[in-house]
């Protein structure tokens, strides 16, 4: 029974390849970057948008149907500062940025029949799902100066007994839609909203509890000791604040938006057939 489908799925994919025009098309997009974790609530999304880009490339198997190829980059930010004061997070007064470089591999589904030749099929919804890996390096500001928060281990990372370091190279799922419309024979235009799922809660470097700061100055440096706690009293000294929790455990998320312009190449007699 497996060998009869397995033989129906072939015979499908030979079909759509033979009935369809198959072309593609390469693409840029401009847009913006946002992140959702422990320094940037939903409440206070918009507030730390950023610029973000990439290129594409996308073949088109079927009307319906495509793979697309896409590098992006972008920026995430979150700070504490941001928060109300009813949240307890501007108590908390963390903050970071990091650069983030995806390179993803997609299947996009058109919910209508695109044909870019033809006046009656120049428009579609549609919707995307994926695969992505990408790098990010969470730094933070500290007297004038960008420091990298991932060598320091600010949640004891590399203490005998506290987790590893956590991976700057991850896996994500990428998900999302928009709207396409042909422009012309050759050139497309697309709107686009794309939700990234990781599978880390170290984008902002912020996951679990506090570390003792005499532990942590001994072990990972006097850096690393004041920048885990950053919650002071009225004086300036570091309140303590050992096994308290400093983020929650849920998984990060950052989100992609922008605008894309492609160009077709094609051979528009193809669908004439």
């Amino acid at each position: 029974m497996q060998k009869r489908y397995a033989f129906l799925i072939i015979l499908i994919f030979l079909s759509l390849q033979s009935s369809f025009a198959q072309y593609f098309e390469l693409g840029s997009w401009l847009g913006t970057s946002n992140y959702l974790g422990d320094l940037a609530p939903p409440q206070q999304y918009f507030l730390e948008t950023r610029f973000a880009g990439g290129l594409d490339f996308q073949y088109n198997v079927h009307p319906h149907v495509a793979a697309r190829v896409t590098s992006s980059w972008g920026q995430l930010n979150g700070n504490d500062a941001n928060s109300n004061e009813a949240s307890g997070r501007r108590q908390r007064n963390l903050s970071f940025t990091s650069p983030i470089w995806e390179l993803s591999l997609c299947a996009v589904f058109n919910i209508l029949p695109y044909k870019p030749k033809l006046k009656k099929k120049p428009f579609t919804p549609y919707a995307f799902i994926g695969v992505a890996f990408f790098h990010f390096s969470p730094k933070t500001l500290y007297k004038t100066n960008w420091v990298d928060l991932h060598a320091l281990g600010t949640e004891g990372q590399g203490i005998n007994g506290y987790p590893e370091p956590y991976k700057l190279n991850q896996w994500a799922v990428p998900f999302g839609g928009g709207i396409r419309l042909s422009l012309s024979k050759h050139i497309n235009f697309m709107f686009e909203l794309g939700l990234r799922k990781t599978f880390t809660d170290y984008l902002d470097d912020v996951s679990g509890q506090y570390v003792d700061l005499d532990l942590l100055r001994q072990e990972n440096g006097a850096l690393a000791s004041i920048l885990s706690n950053r919650s002071l009293d009225e004086s300036g000294n570091q309140i303590p604040l050992t096994g308290e929790p400093r983020g929650s455990s849920a998984k990060d998320w950052y989100v992609l938006t922008g605008v894309r312009l492609s160009y077709n190449f094609i051979k528009f007699h193809a669908f004439k057939k």
